[in-house]
């Protein structure tokens, strides 16, 4: 009994610490599962052969002290002996199997906590109409914005077959064909540029969105490429027409710019002079109150004159021509330099000056002459040379007769009608209300030569008021005058 205990501790003691360096081991954790299970085997049937061979050497050794006390026994201990290295064996060989069984729990464990879990990943999906992609970026406006939710361990055709679907409700194409549309996306904080979306790159986007612990979120951005939208347009124009006519292509103009053997002799001169003058009336103030890098100035026009192409155009021709036209100093004399002092420009072209006269001398054909006046003079016209017959003495100055009831009359006495008015302007001038006037209007009265024969009680008649007399009184009394030698 005393041996089989120790030979157990031994074979259990050995296992254990087998075991224990197996766990401990960096190059078995970086094996697989099948590795280390072969491993594990090799290292503890070695182990356990080096355990037993102590073991019976141990074994033998107390034999053969027992074997020297009694000699009759030594048979009977070597079969419990005997029996007694099979039981270990096969203790051992659990102890094996259970060590390997958690080796393998262990692997298998750190294995799977590896992979991440699934988890639902947000998509908004912002898309763009062909009428938005023909502007420019920043006056595009809003998108039209999706939501999707999915899970990042479903497959791509999932994540296609969605973006699809909205494209269909929100946009609506007459063909739709994921090609036709750029797509892009964006992670926040872990893809900041946009990176164009397809099968291959879905890992990568999955792989950056579960970067986010909590709501993972993906930005998809959908913009119609220029094909789609011809096509768009043109299904469009032909549901509304009914029709399906091809368009004719227009000429594409050419933004390139000319060599040098593509120009004109007579522009190459031109464009020279051009140039020339761009770098001498460089304005000295950029961004001032002119508002143009080149302006004209000089100390008769201090105020800056901004400069356009076709101002330098303009100059350059008239400097091709002469310097009496205009050189690098004087711009020319024409319509587009009006606003510049005249001491600063040169002097009028003698076509212009010819043709400023030609327009005076029509406008002075057009003006028409002095009438001609005929005089014809009568039979009698001698008599008017002749002497005159005396004439009566003339009436007293003060002889003037007063029409009767001169009191009620609407001029009064000895007063006489003023200058001829109409009603409109005597109103006018007089600070008349309209009323009186239109109350005029209504019994025909035109002009003031009638007041003369008014009475007041023909303004009751009309339906004038007290007040309104009264004003009328005041206006006539200005309007009037006093006879030619009479007194107030």
């Amino acid at each position: 009994m005393p041996i089989r205990s120790s030979a157990r501790n031994i074979s259990a003691s050995i296992a254990n610490l087998a075991a224990s360096d197996l766990l401990n081991s960096d190059d078995e954790n970086q094996m697989d599962i099948d590795a280390d299970v072969d491993l594990t085997l090799v290292q503890s049937d070695d182990e356990d052969h080096d355990g037993k061979s102590g073991a019976g050497d141990e074994q033998e050794d107390e034999e053969e002290e027992e074997a020297s006390e009694d000699e009759e026994d030594d048979s009977e201990d070597g079969d419990e002996v005997e029996e007694d290295k099979e039981g270990d064996k096969d203790e051992e060989e659990e102890e094996e199997e259970v060590v390997v069984g958690m080796k393998r729990k262990r692997k298998a464990s750190a294995k799977k906590s590896d992979k991440p879990s699934p988890s639902e990943i947000e998509y908004k999906v912002c898309m763009f109409t062909a009428k938005q992609m023909k502007k420019a970026k920043s006056s595009r406006g809003h998108p039209i914005t999706e939501i999707l939710n999915l899970s990042s361990d479903k497959p791509w055709s999932t994540l296609e077959s969605n973006i699809l679907t909205k494209i269909q409700l929100a946009l609506q194409p007459s063909v739709l064909r994921f090609s036709d549309y750029s797509i892009t996306f964006t992670v926040p904080r872990k893809v900041t540029e946009p990176m164009l979306l397809n099968d291959t790159k879905y890992e990568y986007l999955i792989k950056k969105a579960l970067l986010i612990k909590n709501n993972p979120n993906v930005k998809i951005i959908v913009e119609p490429k220029e094909a789609t939208n011809k096509e768009n347009e043109d299904s469009s124009d032909d549901d509304k027409d009914g029709t399906s006519a091809k368009r004719k292509k227009g000429k594409k103009r050419s933004t390139k710019v000319p060599k040098a053997r593509d120009i004109l002799p007579a522009n190459v001169a031109l464009n020279a002079k051009i140039g020339e003058l761009r770098e001498k009336w460089i304005c000295p103030t950029p961004g001032g109150p002119c508002g143009s890098a080149h302006c004209f100035f000089t100390e008769t026009q201090p105020e800056h004159f901004p400069l356009s192409h076709d101002h330098f155009q303009s100059w350059a021709a008239a400097a091709l021509k002469g310097s009496a036209f205009a050189d690098l100093a004087t711009p020319p004399n024409n319509e587009l330099f009006d606003q510049v002092a005249q001491g600063a420009r040169a002097a009028q072209s003698p076509l212009l000056k010819r043709r400023l006269e030609l327009r005076e001398q029509a406008v002075a054909k057009s003006t028409p002459a002095a009438p001609q006046v005929h005089v014809n003079f009568p039979p009698d016209f001698a008599n008017l040379f002749r002497p005159l017959p005396p004439t009566p003495p003339a009436a007293a100055p003060n002889a003037f007769i007063a029409p009767p009831n001169s009191t009620n009359m609407l001029i009064p006495h000895p007063r006489v009608a003023g200058p001829d008015l109409s009603l409109e302007d005597f109103c006018s001038i007089y600070n008349i209300d309209m009323d009186i006037c239109n109350r005029f209007k209504e019994q025909r009265f035109k002009r003031t030569t009638a007041f003369k024969f008014v009475e007041l009680s023909d303004l009751k008649e009309m339906g004038f008021l007290k007040g309104e007399i009264a004003e009328l009184k005041v206006a006539i009394e200005e309007w009037s005058r006093m006879p030619d030698g009479a007194r107030e």
